[in-house]
Protein backbone atom coordinates (compact mmCIF):
# COMPACT_ATOMS: atom_id res chain seq x y z
CA UNK A 1 0.00 0.00 0.00
CA UNK A 2 1.49 3.56 -1.01
CA UNK A 3 0.76 6.42 1.70
CA UNK A 4 0.35 9.54 0.59
CA UNK A 5 0.95 12.82 1.99
CA UNK A 6 -3.05 12.74 2.56
CA UNK A 7 -3.00 9.97 4.42
CA UNK A 8 -0.19 10.42 6.26
CA UNK A 9 -2.13 13.84 7.45
CA UNK A 10 -4.39 12.14 8.94
CA UNK A 11 -2.23 9.36 10.36
CA UNK A 12 -0.71 11.99 12.58
CA UNK A 13 -3.85 13.75 13.12
CA UNK A 14 -5.26 10.42 14.38
CA UNK A 15 -2.49 9.74 16.64
CA UNK A 16 -2.34 13.63 17.65
CA UNK A 17 -5.75 13.54 18.70
CA UNK A 18 -6.23 9.77 20.10
CA UNK A 19 -2.48 9.55 21.92
CA UNK A 20 -2.07 13.11 22.90
CA UNK A 21 -5.54 14.88 22.69
CA UNK A 22 -8.12 12.85 24.06
CA UNK A 23 -6.02 11.41 26.90
CA UNK A 24 -5.85 15.28 28.76
CA UNK A 25 -9.03 16.19 28.00
CA UNK A 26 -10.56 12.33 29.38
CA UNK A 27 -8.15 13.24 32.33
CA UNK A 28 -9.58 16.31 32.86
CA UNK A 29 -13.52 15.35 32.52
CA UNK A 30 -12.80 12.52 34.85
CA UNK A 31 -11.68 15.21 37.94
CA UNK A 32 -14.52 17.21 37.17
CA UNK A 33 -16.94 14.20 37.78
CA UNK A 34 -15.05 13.05 40.74
CA UNK A 35 -15.55 17.10 42.00
CA UNK A 36 -19.18 16.85 40.83
CA UNK A 37 -20.06 13.81 43.16
CA UNK A 38 -18.47 15.53 46.53
CA UNK A 39 -21.55 15.85 48.76
CA UNK A 40 -22.20 19.40 50.72
CA UNK A 41 -23.16 19.12 54.26
CA UNK A 42 -26.88 20.09 53.34
CA UNK A 43 -26.57 17.22 50.48
CA UNK A 44 -25.71 14.73 52.75
CA UNK A 45 -28.34 15.83 55.32
CA UNK A 46 -31.12 15.47 52.43
CA UNK A 47 -29.71 11.83 52.20
CA UNK A 48 -30.17 11.28 56.20
CA UNK A 49 -33.54 12.49 56.37
CA UNK A 50 -34.76 10.71 53.21
CA UNK A 51 -33.34 7.32 52.98
CA UNK A 52 -32.42 6.99 56.76
CA UNK A 53 -34.83 8.39 59.21
CA UNK A 54 -37.67 8.38 56.48
CA UNK A 55 -39.35 11.56 56.65
CA UNK A 56 -40.19 10.62 59.99
CA UNK A 57 -38.27 13.51 61.75
CA UNK A 58 -40.17 14.59 64.05
CA UNK A 59 -38.96 14.49 68.18
CA UNK A 60 -35.79 13.94 67.05
CA UNK A 61 -32.34 15.84 67.24
CA UNK A 62 -30.00 15.57 64.63
CA UNK A 63 -26.09 16.84 64.64
CA UNK A 64 -23.84 16.93 61.67
CA UNK A 65 -20.09 17.56 61.49
CA UNK A 66 -18.83 20.92 61.17
CA UNK A 67 -16.60 19.61 58.74
CA UNK A 68 -15.83 16.09 57.26
CA UNK A 69 -13.98 13.57 59.03
CA UNK A 70 -11.32 11.63 57.25
CA UNK A 71 -11.24 8.02 56.95
CA UNK A 72 -10.00 6.10 60.03
CA UNK A 73 -10.74 9.38 62.55
CA UNK A 74 -11.98 8.04 66.09
CA UNK A 75 -15.43 8.80 67.80
CA UNK A 76 -15.11 8.45 71.21
CA UNK A 77 -18.62 8.06 73.03
CA UNK A 78 -19.19 7.48 76.53
CA UNK A 79 -19.17 3.39 76.53
CA UNK A 80 -17.28 3.16 73.01
CA UNK A 81 -15.57 4.41 70.17
CA UNK A 82 -16.06 4.71 66.90
CA UNK A 83 -14.05 4.57 63.69
CA UNK A 84 -14.71 6.22 60.33
CA UNK A 85 -15.17 3.61 57.63
CA UNK A 86 -11.49 3.01 56.23
CA UNK A 87 -12.90 2.89 52.76
CA UNK A 88 -14.80 6.09 53.18
CA UNK A 89 -12.34 9.22 52.57
CA UNK A 90 -14.19 11.60 54.41
CA UNK A 91 -17.57 11.52 55.75
CA UNK A 92 -20.02 13.89 57.34
CA UNK A 93 -20.71 12.54 60.61
CA UNK A 94 -24.63 12.85 61.69
CA UNK A 95 -25.62 12.50 65.36
CA UNK A 96 -29.07 11.38 65.36
CA UNK A 97 -30.73 11.62 69.18
CA UNK A 98 -33.87 9.47 68.48
CA UNK A 99 -35.55 9.89 71.88
CA UNK A 100 -34.40 13.59 73.25
CA UNK A 101 -37.02 13.66 76.01
CA UNK A 102 -35.64 10.40 77.30
CA UNK A 103 -32.33 10.15 79.83
CA UNK A 104 -29.58 8.40 78.80
CA UNK A 105 -29.43 5.27 77.39
CA UNK A 106 -32.04 4.95 75.07
CA UNK A 107 -31.66 4.69 71.23
CA UNK A 108 -29.39 7.18 68.69
CA UNK A 109 -27.44 6.47 65.75
CA UNK A 110 -24.20 7.77 63.94
CA UNK A 111 -24.27 8.04 60.71
CA UNK A 112 -21.16 8.32 58.58
CA UNK A 113 -22.35 9.27 55.02
CA UNK A 114 -19.64 9.49 52.18
CA UNK A 115 -18.66 12.85 51.66
CA UNK A 116 -17.74 11.20 47.95
CA UNK A 117 -20.12 9.36 46.80
CA UNK A 118 -23.27 9.66 49.11
CA UNK A 119 -23.09 5.78 50.56
CA UNK A 120 -23.51 5.76 54.57
CA UNK A 121 -22.91 3.81 57.03
CA UNK A 122 -25.73 3.27 60.40
CA UNK A 123 -24.84 2.65 63.53
CA UNK A 124 -26.95 1.68 66.51
CA UNK A 125 -26.00 2.97 69.77
CA UNK A 126 -27.38 3.99 73.56
CA UNK A 127 -25.44 7.28 74.58
CA UNK A 128 -24.17 10.86 72.43
CA UNK A 129 -20.01 11.28 71.82
CA UNK A 130 -17.63 12.49 74.70
CA UNK A 131 -17.83 15.89 73.02
CA UNK A 132 -19.99 17.63 70.60
CA UNK A 133 -17.48 20.79 69.98
CA UNK A 134 -17.15 19.68 66.44
CA UNK A 135 -21.21 19.00 65.97
CA UNK A 136 -23.49 21.54 64.67
CA UNK A 137 -27.03 21.04 65.52
CA UNK A 138 -28.83 20.96 62.06
CA UNK A 139 -32.64 19.93 63.24
CA UNK A 140 -34.57 20.84 64.96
Amino acid sequence: MEINNKMLLQLIFFVFVNVIVLPQNTGCALLKVKESYTISRMQAWTIVKQEIIGGNIKNRIVYVSVKPLKAGQKIKTWKETYTVPKNFQSVWLFFVDDQPDANWEHDCRYIFLNAGNGKYKVIKALVPPISMDNMKKIFP
